[in-house]
Protein backbone atom coordinates (compact mmCIF):
# COMPACT_ATOMS: atom_id res chain seq x y z
CA UNK A 1 0.00 0.00 0.00
CA UNK A 2 1.28 3.52 -0.79
CA UNK A 3 0.30 4.73 2.71
CA UNK A 4 0.10 3.26 6.19
CA UNK A 5 -0.46 4.30 9.79
CA UNK A 6 2.75 3.89 11.78
CA UNK A 7 1.24 4.94 15.12
CA UNK A 8 -1.88 6.61 16.42
CA UNK A 9 -2.85 8.07 19.78
CA UNK A 10 -4.95 10.87 21.21
CA UNK A 11 -1.87 13.11 20.91
CA UNK A 12 -0.55 12.39 17.43
CA UNK A 13 -0.80 10.28 14.28
CA UNK A 14 2.25 9.14 12.35
CA UNK A 15 1.68 8.26 8.69
CA UNK A 16 4.03 6.81 6.13
CA UNK A 17 3.71 7.04 2.37
CA UNK A 18 5.49 5.24 -0.44
CA UNK A 19 5.63 6.88 -3.86
CA UNK A 20 6.30 4.70 -6.87
CA UNK A 21 8.82 6.26 -9.25
CA UNK A 22 8.07 4.44 -12.48
CA UNK A 23 8.23 7.34 -14.92
CA UNK A 24 10.56 10.18 -15.80
CA UNK A 25 7.57 12.42 -16.56
CA UNK A 26 7.23 14.97 -13.76
CA UNK A 27 3.46 15.31 -14.16
CA UNK A 28 3.02 11.54 -13.81
CA UNK A 29 5.29 11.54 -10.76
CA UNK A 30 3.24 14.33 -9.16
CA UNK A 31 0.04 12.37 -9.85
CA UNK A 32 1.58 9.34 -8.13
CA UNK A 33 2.54 11.50 -5.17
CA UNK A 34 -0.97 12.92 -4.92
CA UNK A 35 -2.51 9.43 -4.98
CA UNK A 36 -0.23 8.40 -2.11
CA UNK A 37 -1.04 11.58 -0.18
CA UNK A 38 -4.77 11.04 -0.74
CA UNK A 39 -4.50 7.52 0.65
CA UNK A 40 -2.58 8.86 3.64
CA UNK A 41 -5.25 11.51 4.05
CA UNK A 42 -7.96 8.86 4.11
CA UNK A 43 -6.11 6.83 6.73
CA UNK A 44 -5.37 9.91 8.83
CA UNK A 45 -8.94 11.19 8.63
CA UNK A 46 -10.23 7.76 9.67
CA UNK A 47 -8.03 7.91 12.75
CA UNK A 48 -9.23 11.46 13.50
CA UNK A 49 -12.87 10.42 13.20
CA UNK A 50 -12.21 7.69 15.73
CA UNK A 51 -11.36 10.35 18.30
CA UNK A 52 -15.03 11.39 18.30
CA UNK A 53 -16.41 7.89 18.76
CA UNK A 54 -18.00 6.91 22.08
CA UNK A 55 -15.48 4.95 24.17
CA UNK A 56 -18.12 2.61 25.62
CA UNK A 57 -21.70 1.43 25.21
CA UNK A 58 -23.18 3.75 27.81
CA UNK A 59 -26.31 5.80 26.91
CA UNK A 60 -25.82 9.38 25.77
CA UNK A 61 -27.99 12.48 26.23
CA UNK A 62 -28.83 14.64 23.21
CA UNK A 63 -31.30 17.54 23.35
CA UNK A 64 -32.25 16.52 26.90
CA UNK A 65 -33.25 13.06 25.67
CA UNK A 66 -31.65 9.75 26.58
CA UNK A 67 -30.36 7.63 23.70
CA UNK A 68 -29.37 3.98 24.15
CA UNK A 69 -26.55 2.17 22.40
CA UNK A 70 -27.79 -0.04 19.54
CA UNK A 71 -24.57 -1.35 18.04
CA UNK A 72 -22.20 -0.54 15.20
CA UNK A 73 -23.32 0.47 11.71
CA UNK A 74 -21.11 0.95 8.67
CA UNK A 75 -21.07 4.41 7.10
CA UNK A 76 -19.04 5.84 4.24
CA UNK A 77 -17.67 9.31 4.96
CA UNK A 78 -16.76 11.72 2.18
CA UNK A 79 -13.46 13.58 2.66
CA UNK A 80 -11.11 15.76 0.62
CA UNK A 81 -8.97 12.67 0.06
CA UNK A 82 -11.63 10.10 -0.81
CA UNK A 83 -14.40 7.98 0.66
CA UNK A 84 -13.77 6.32 4.04
CA UNK A 85 -15.71 3.28 5.32
CA UNK A 86 -16.09 3.30 9.09
CA UNK A 87 -18.22 1.38 11.57
CA UNK A 88 -19.50 3.77 14.23
CA UNK A 89 -21.82 3.48 17.19
CA UNK A 90 -25.47 4.38 16.73
CA UNK A 91 -28.06 5.23 19.39
CA UNK A 92 -31.83 5.20 19.59
CA UNK A 93 -34.30 7.05 21.80
CA UNK A 94 -36.23 5.22 24.50
CA UNK A 95 -39.36 5.36 22.33
CA UNK A 96 -37.65 3.85 19.31
CA UNK A 97 -37.70 5.56 15.95
CA UNK A 98 -34.70 6.90 14.06
CA UNK A 99 -31.13 6.46 15.26
CA UNK A 100 -28.25 8.89 15.52
CA UNK A 101 -24.47 8.58 15.61
CA UNK A 102 -22.66 10.42 18.39
CA UNK A 103 -19.55 10.56 16.20
CA UNK A 104 -21.42 12.52 13.51
CA UNK A 105 -22.68 15.05 16.03
CA UNK A 106 -19.37 15.52 17.80
CA UNK A 107 -17.28 15.74 14.61
CA UNK A 108 -19.69 18.10 12.85
CA UNK A 109 -20.45 15.71 9.98
CA UNK A 110 -22.77 17.24 7.37
CA UNK A 111 -24.70 14.39 5.80
CA UNK A 112 -21.76 12.12 5.05
CA UNK A 113 -19.17 14.88 4.54
CA UNK A 114 -16.44 15.87 6.96
CA UNK A 115 -16.39 19.59 7.87
CA UNK A 116 -13.28 20.40 5.80
CA UNK A 117 -14.67 18.67 2.72
CA UNK A 118 -18.07 20.36 3.09
CA UNK A 119 -16.42 23.76 3.56
CA UNK A 120 -14.27 23.25 0.46
CA UNK A 121 -17.24 22.18 -1.67
CA UNK A 122 -19.39 25.11 -0.50
CA UNK A 123 -16.64 27.66 -1.09
CA UNK A 124 -15.91 26.42 -4.60
CA UNK A 125 -19.63 26.30 -5.43
CA UNK A 126 -19.97 29.92 -4.29
CA UNK A 127 -17.32 30.88 -6.87
CA UNK A 128 -18.31 28.75 -9.86
CA UNK A 129 -21.12 26.48 -11.13
CA UNK A 130 -21.39 22.83 -10.14
CA UNK A 131 -19.90 21.42 -13.40
CA UNK A 132 -16.78 23.57 -12.88
CA UNK A 133 -16.51 22.42 -9.24
CA UNK A 134 -16.85 18.83 -10.43
CA UNK A 135 -14.05 19.32 -12.98
CA UNK A 136 -11.86 21.04 -10.39
CA UNK A 137 -12.12 18.10 -7.98
CA UNK A 138 -11.43 15.58 -10.73
CA UNK A 139 -8.43 17.50 -12.06
CA UNK A 140 -6.88 18.84 -8.87
CA UNK A 141 -8.01 16.43 -6.14
CA UNK A 142 -8.50 13.16 -8.04
CA UNK A 143 -12.04 13.03 -6.65
CA UNK A 144 -15.13 12.22 -8.75
CA UNK A 145 -18.34 13.92 -7.59
CA UNK A 146 -21.78 14.46 -9.13
CA UNK A 147 -23.26 17.88 -9.83
CA UNK A 148 -26.27 17.10 -7.63
CA UNK A 149 -24.06 16.10 -4.68
CA UNK A 150 -22.09 19.36 -4.96
CA UNK A 151 -25.28 21.41 -4.98
CA UNK A 152 -27.06 19.54 -2.18
CA UNK A 153 -24.04 19.59 0.13
CA UNK A 154 -23.55 23.32 -0.49
CA UNK A 155 -27.23 23.92 0.27
CA UNK A 156 -26.86 22.09 3.58
CA UNK A 157 -23.79 24.13 4.52
CA UNK A 158 -25.65 27.34 3.67
CA UNK A 159 -28.65 26.28 5.76
CA UNK A 160 -26.40 25.52 8.75
CA UNK A 161 -24.68 28.90 8.50
CA UNK A 162 -28.02 30.66 8.27
CA UNK A 163 -29.37 28.81 11.31
CA UNK A 164 -26.31 29.55 13.43
CA UNK A 165 -25.64 33.17 12.54
CA UNK A 166 -26.82 36.13 14.58
CA UNK A 167 -29.67 37.47 12.47
CA UNK A 168 -29.83 40.78 14.33
CA UNK A 169 -28.05 43.48 12.35
CA UNK A 170 -26.19 46.05 14.42
CA UNK A 171 -26.25 49.48 12.83
CA UNK A 172 -23.06 51.56 12.83
CA UNK A 173 -23.08 55.04 14.39
CA UNK A 174 -24.97 57.47 12.13
CA UNK A 175 -23.96 61.12 11.71
CA UNK A 176 -27.53 62.49 11.49
CA UNK A 177 -30.99 61.52 12.75
CA UNK A 178 -32.98 59.10 10.57
CA UNK A 179 -36.01 60.77 9.02
CA UNK A 180 -37.04 58.34 6.25
CA UNK A 181 -36.50 54.65 5.64
CA UNK A 182 -36.97 53.21 2.14
CA UNK A 183 -37.76 49.50 1.90
CA UNK A 184 -37.02 48.00 -1.50
CA UNK A 185 -37.36 44.48 -2.83
CA UNK A 186 -37.06 42.69 -6.14
CA UNK A 187 -36.68 39.17 -7.44
CA UNK A 188 -35.79 37.15 -10.48
CA UNK A 189 -36.71 33.65 -11.55
CA UNK A 190 -33.85 31.18 -11.97
CA UNK A 191 -33.97 27.78 -13.67
CA UNK A 192 -32.40 25.18 -11.39
CA UNK A 193 -31.28 21.80 -12.68
CA UNK A 194 -33.70 19.63 -10.71
CA UNK A 195 -36.22 21.89 -8.98
CA UNK A 196 -37.26 23.89 -12.06
CA UNK A 197 -37.94 27.61 -11.83
CA UNK A 198 -37.40 29.23 -8.44
CA UNK A 199 -37.36 32.87 -7.39
CA UNK A 200 -34.28 34.51 -5.88
CA UNK A 201 -35.11 37.62 -3.83
CA UNK A 202 -33.13 40.57 -2.54
CA UNK A 203 -34.07 43.60 -0.50
CA UNK A 204 -32.69 46.88 0.80
CA UNK A 205 -33.50 49.06 3.79
CA UNK A 206 -32.03 52.52 3.26
CA UNK A 207 -31.90 55.14 6.00
CA UNK A 208 -32.11 58.83 5.01
CA UNK A 209 -31.63 62.11 6.81
CA UNK A 210 -34.11 65.01 6.72
CA UNK A 211 -32.14 66.47 3.78
CA UNK A 212 -32.44 63.25 1.80
CA UNK A 213 -28.88 62.09 2.30
CA UNK A 214 -28.51 58.33 2.51
CA UNK A 215 -26.94 57.43 5.85
CA UNK A 216 -26.80 53.66 5.62
CA UNK A 217 -28.26 50.68 3.74
CA UNK A 218 -28.97 47.18 5.01
CA UNK A 219 -28.92 44.48 2.33
CA UNK A 220 -30.71 41.15 2.62
CA UNK A 221 -31.27 38.28 0.20
CA UNK A 222 -32.33 34.67 -0.06
CA UNK A 223 -31.28 31.80 -2.29
CA UNK A 224 -33.80 30.63 -4.94
CA UNK A 225 -36.87 29.06 -3.37
CA UNK A 226 -40.41 28.06 -4.15
CA UNK A 227 -42.36 31.11 -3.07
CA UNK A 228 -40.73 33.84 -1.00
CA UNK A 229 -41.36 32.70 2.55
CA UNK A 230 -37.82 32.52 3.91
CA UNK A 231 -36.89 35.86 2.31
CA UNK A 232 -40.03 37.60 3.56
CA UNK A 233 -39.44 36.25 7.06
CA UNK A 234 -35.91 37.70 7.11
CA UNK A 235 -37.10 41.02 5.72
CA UNK A 236 -39.92 41.13 8.30
CA UNK A 237 -37.34 40.77 11.08
CA UNK A 238 -35.15 43.54 9.68
CA UNK A 239 -38.13 45.90 9.34
CA UNK A 240 -39.32 45.11 12.86
CA UNK A 241 -35.85 45.88 14.26
CA UNK A 242 -35.76 49.23 12.45
CA UNK A 243 -39.24 50.18 13.60
CA UNK A 244 -38.22 49.54 17.18
CA UNK A 245 -35.22 51.82 16.70
CA UNK A 246 -36.97 54.49 14.59
CA UNK A 247 -40.71 54.40 15.38
CA UNK A 248 -41.26 57.98 14.18
CA UNK A 249 -39.50 57.64 10.80
CA UNK A 250 -41.48 57.71 7.55
CA UNK A 251 -41.41 54.33 5.84
CA UNK A 252 -41.60 54.26 2.03
CA UNK A 253 -41.81 51.18 -0.21
CA UNK A 254 -39.80 51.02 -3.44
CA UNK A 255 -40.35 48.23 -5.98
CA UNK A 256 -41.31 47.35 -9.53
CA UNK A 257 -44.88 46.99 -10.72
CA UNK A 258 -45.44 43.42 -9.46
CA UNK A 259 -48.68 43.24 -7.48
CA UNK A 260 -47.32 40.90 -4.79
CA UNK A 261 -44.51 43.36 -4.01
CA UNK A 262 -47.00 46.19 -3.45
CA UNK A 263 -49.19 43.93 -1.29
CA UNK A 264 -46.23 43.20 0.93
CA UNK A 265 -44.94 46.77 1.14
CA UNK A 266 -48.35 48.24 2.00
CA UNK A 267 -48.23 46.33 5.29
CA UNK A 268 -45.02 48.10 6.34
CA UNK A 269 -45.00 51.50 4.64
CA UNK A 270 -47.15 54.62 4.42
CA UNK A 271 -46.42 55.17 0.73
CA UNK A 272 -45.08 53.22 -2.24
CA UNK A 273 -42.96 54.38 -5.19
CA UNK A 274 -42.13 52.70 -8.48
CA UNK A 275 -38.35 52.52 -8.64
CA UNK A 276 -36.58 54.65 -11.24
CA UNK A 277 -34.99 51.70 -13.07
CA UNK A 278 -38.31 50.01 -13.83
CA UNK A 279 -39.98 53.33 -14.63
CA UNK A 280 -37.19 53.87 -17.17
CA UNK A 281 -37.93 50.49 -18.73
CA UNK A 282 -41.63 51.31 -19.11
CA UNK A 283 -40.86 54.73 -20.61
CA UNK A 284 -38.42 53.16 -23.04
CA UNK A 285 -41.22 50.92 -24.24
CA UNK A 286 -43.49 53.94 -24.66
CA UNK A 287 -40.77 55.77 -26.62
CA UNK A 288 -40.44 52.78 -28.94
CA UNK A 289 -44.18 52.81 -29.59
CA UNK A 290 -44.36 56.59 -30.15
CA UNK A 291 -41.34 56.86 -32.43
CA UNK A 292 -40.83 53.48 -34.08
CA UNK A 293 -38.96 54.89 -37.07
CA UNK A 294 -36.87 57.68 -35.56
CA UNK A 295 -34.11 56.71 -33.18
CA UNK A 296 -33.12 60.34 -32.61
CA UNK A 297 -36.64 61.45 -31.61
CA UNK A 298 -37.08 58.35 -29.47
CA UNK A 299 -33.82 59.01 -27.64
CA UNK A 300 -34.58 62.72 -27.10
CA UNK A 301 -38.14 62.05 -25.89
CA UNK A 302 -36.91 59.43 -23.43
CA UNK A 303 -33.99 61.55 -22.23
CA UNK A 304 -36.23 64.56 -21.51
CA UNK A 305 -38.80 62.57 -19.59
CA UNK A 306 -36.31 60.62 -17.54
CA UNK A 307 -34.59 63.85 -16.53
CA UNK A 308 -37.91 65.41 -15.50
CA UNK A 309 -39.04 62.26 -13.74
CA UNK A 310 -35.93 62.27 -11.60
CA UNK A 311 -35.63 65.99 -10.94
CA UNK A 312 -39.06 67.69 -11.15
CA UNK A 313 -41.93 67.34 -8.74
CA UNK A 314 -45.17 66.15 -10.34
CA UNK A 315 -43.46 64.92 -13.50
CA UNK A 316 -44.87 61.38 -13.22
CA UNK A 317 -48.50 62.54 -13.56
CA UNK A 318 -47.72 64.81 -16.51
CA UNK A 319 -45.78 62.09 -18.30
CA UNK A 320 -48.64 59.67 -17.81
CA UNK A 321 -51.02 62.22 -19.38
CA UNK A 322 -49.06 62.73 -22.58
CA UNK A 323 -51.54 65.26 -23.99
CA UNK A 324 -50.81 67.73 -21.18
CA UNK A 325 -48.24 70.47 -21.78
CA UNK A 326 -44.85 69.06 -20.81
CA UNK A 327 -42.77 70.56 -18.04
Amino acid sequence: MPASVISSSTKSIVLQIEVSIDSGNMLNLEDSLQRALNEAGQLGTKELLGLFESPNKEPIVVNQQKWNYKGKVLKHYETLYGRIPLERSVYQGVRGGSTLAALDLRAGIIGSATPKFAKSIAWKYSQMPAPAVKEDFETNHQRTLSNSYIKHLSDRVGALIEDQQDTHYHLPPLKEPVETIAIGLDGTCMLLCEEGWREAMCGTLSLYSADGDRLHTIYTASSPEYGKQSFMSKLDEEIADLKRLYPNATYIGVADGARENWSYLKQHTSGQILDFYHASEYLAGAAEALFPTSKAKRHQWLEDRLHSLKNKRGAAKKIRNYSAPFI
